[in-house]
């Protein structure tokens, strides 16, 4: 085997690569030659970028709106430099040892149909002439949210709404009593892994049977283009369906629906301005 190999290695066996922002990146990389290679450099390059690409009609147009941001470009030299003189290296094994500081106000690392955020460590063989060789592992950002500092989210929330009924006949259309719902939430901060315990209660003054209530779960993603033209677009994504049951004419009820929490980013809408992420949870009838 002639080929050049590199390992990338992170610290503290970290084999899920999951960081946090502000922390600090250890690790080494491997690399192996299997025969005498003339270089300029070899280096390390941390990067964390965030894309989005859609396209839409106007007209008889098809029109592409593009979002880019980046995050993180660091880049660290292990031997040579950018302008520096050529170096022959000899077949053999190196081990090279690297750190870096992430800053911590990263967004979290996001993929979805129209864009996401990425982060990679890039290893790159600057051979004279010939195209460069690189080797990249990819990592994912985790970006700390500490909701026992966010007191805003621990109150209660309660929502109310009314959906009123008709009844036709062959000459007019008349209006029945009301269905009354609420739903309520014991607080609106929630982590992955918690349940959320959604209490929902009907009223149904109406004459009317409602067959099943539908709980719905929503991740919406947020894209928004920065080259040439502003545009945004929203990525509805169901996480969880829930049908706890209906309500009876002239009946109440109260129903208690579990949602978990997936592994997911957290809310953010201020990190990025091309990939941003929120939650909902939406009642159908």
């Amino acid at each position: 085997m002639n080929k050049t190999s590199c390992e990338i290695l992170f610290e503290n066996n970290n084999t899920n690569r999951v960081f946090y922002g502000g922390e600090k990146i250890k690790g080494s990389v491997i690399i192996t030659f299997h025969k005498e290679k003339i270089i300029k450099g070899i280096y390390i390059t941390f990067v964390g970028n965030a894309e989005c690409l859609w396209n839409e009609n106007s007209g008889d147009k098809r029109i592409a709106y593009r979002g880019k941001e980046c995050y993180l470009s660091t880049r660290i030299y292990f031997i040579g430099e950018e302008d520096g003189e050529p170096i022959t290296l000899k077949p053999d094994v190196y081990k090279y040892s690297f750190s870096c500081q992430l800053p911590e106000d990263l967004p979290t690392s996001l993929e979805g149909t129209f864009g996401s955020i990425r982060y990679a460590a890039t290893v790159t063989i600057n051979v004279p002439i010939w195209p460069d060789k690189i080797f990249e592992k990819p990592f994912t950002v985790t970006k700390p949210v500490n909701l026992n500092e966010m007191f805003e989210l621990k109150d209660s929330i309660s929502v109310e709404k009314r959906k009123e009924f008709y009844l036709c006949c062959l000459l007019f259309c008349f209006k029945t009593m009301p269905l009354l719902i609420t739903a309520k939430l014991p607080s609106t901060g929630f982590t992955s892994g918690q349940r959320i315990d959604l209490i929902l209660e009907a009223e149904n003054q109406s004459t009317k049977n409602v067959k099943n209530f539908k709980v719905e779960f929503f991740q919406i993603l947020i894209y928004k283009s920065n080259q040439m033209n502003s545009h945004r677009k929203a990525e509805k994504i169901r996480l969880s369906e829930h049908i706890p049951g209906g309500c009876g004419r002239e009946k109440s009820v109260l129903y208690t629906i579990g949602i978990e929490i997936p592994s997911s980013p957290p809310t953010d809408l201020t990190s990025s301005s091309v990939c941003r992420v929120k939650y909902e949870i939406q009642v159908v009838i």
